[in-house]
């Protein structure tokens, strides 16, 4: 059984079980969540139920916080922040901690890594490590990479620069930015570093070769609407990823994902 909400004209299916109460004992109301498929932070159960690391860390957090989740299925990222702002989506998960969305959203503290990888097709890492993307620019190698989000400060301060240069192409998800590489459309591609070696093993796509040096390390936040939400939710969460971290609970669900993930680049 689902129900539905409607975004704007667009309508998300829900977990009805989750919709059935309008408050959430620890928090100020019931935390609506967008989501779209991103293995294997994200994917779709057999029954269009979310699965997932980063829905598995977020239902493991409200949990321990005594808060309840409604996932809202079928909403991209940049979508999800244009309805923090009007506080029709109440929580982002897997955000940057980045500064001008202070403005609209408070920044949980992290509940998990992210590693930003530089591939190249299999046996081909060689010839362009250890590249970083300054290289990539100065030898006018033509980069793939995500068609929104945050990257890093390199990624964002190079990007106008292979913009103007017409060496830049984007995919929307992670397949087909394989499958650009693996069909000689750029030299390189830039994504998630387990995003990409989990399709690879998945779907069985020919595997690419990692450079040796991440593009980016950051911590992973949720991100909390200041429109729908109050400061004490932020304080709730807060407290139960703090709790969570010192018992380790965070870490085990993180590697029981990981350990079939493959090596993790040179850090």
């Amino acid at each position: 059984m689902r129900s539905s909400l409607k975004f704007a004209g667009l309508y998300c299916a829900t977990l009805a079980p989750l919709a059935l109460h309008p408050v959430s004992a620890a928090c100020s109301r019931v935390l609506r969540v967008g989501w779209v498929a991103w293995p294997p932070y994200s994917v779709e159960g057999p029954r269009q139920q979310p699965l997932g690391l980063d829905v598995e860390l977020v239902s493991r957090i409200a949990q321990e916080a005594g808060c309840t989740v409604e996932f809202v299925r079928g909403i991209p990222p940049p979508r999800q922040l244009f309805y923090l702002r009007q506080g029709t989506l109440d929580l982002q998960f897997a955000a940057s901690d980045v500064p001008e969305r202070h403005a609209f959203a408070w920044v949980s503290k992290p509940y998990r890594a992210e590693i930003i990888s530089l591939f190249a097709r299999s046996g081909e890492a060689a010839r362009y490590a250890p590249a970083t993307l300054d290289t990539v620019a100065k030898n006018h190698w033509h980069l793939i990479a995500p068609d929104a989000g945050w990257f890093g400060a390199s990624y964002q301060a190079l990007r106008p620069q292979f913009q103007a240069k017409g060496r830049l192409s984007v995919y929307r998800t992670t397949t087909q930015g394989m499958q650009m590489l693996n069909t000689h459309r750029g030299d390189l591609v830039l994504g998630d570093h387990y995003a990409f070696v989990h399709e690879s093993l998945a779907k069985g796509i020919p595997p690419l070769d990692p450079l040796p040096i991440p593009v980016n390390e950051d911590p992973i936040h949720l991100l909390l609407s200041k429109t729908s939400l109050q400061a004490r939710d932020m304080d709730t969460l807060n407290a139960a990823i703090e709790r969570l971290t010192r018992s380790g609970a965070l870490r085990d669900i993180e590697t029981r994902y990981r350990l079939s993930q493959g090596r993790a680049p040179r850090r």
